[in-house]
């Protein structure tokens, strides 16, 4: 049962992140009840990303080191600075 649900969401994915997401534009108090538990779902999320990593993957980040540093350098400087941008550009408030 299990089984079949996760294959499920996982071939409608992008209908479901886009429908959650568009029902969070439309009604955000439907989603506030998630805010203190954010973090333990990004702390799941990623450790279960983590149990798939393999040796391999590791050894081709250590033959590949310098595209590796690369994408690390690039999301640390251009990921902020777009978010920036976009936050001038949409006026938001600063957080409080």
């Amino acid at each position: 049962m299990l089984r079949i649900l996760s294959q499920w969401i996982e071939r409608h994915f992008l209908t479901l992140a886009v429908g959650f997401s568009l029902l969070a534009l439309i009604h955000p108090p439907l989603f506030a009840w998630i805010r203190p538990h954010i973090s333990l779902g990004l702390g799941i999320i990623m450790f279960g990303m983590g149990l798939t990593l393999e040796f391999g993957d590791f050894a081709r980040v250590g033959r590949q080191w310098r595209l590796a540093g690369l994408g690390v350098a690039l999301q640390y400087l251009i990921m902020p600075l777009a978010a920036f941008c976009v936050c001038l550009a949409l006026r938001l408030p600063p957080e409080a």
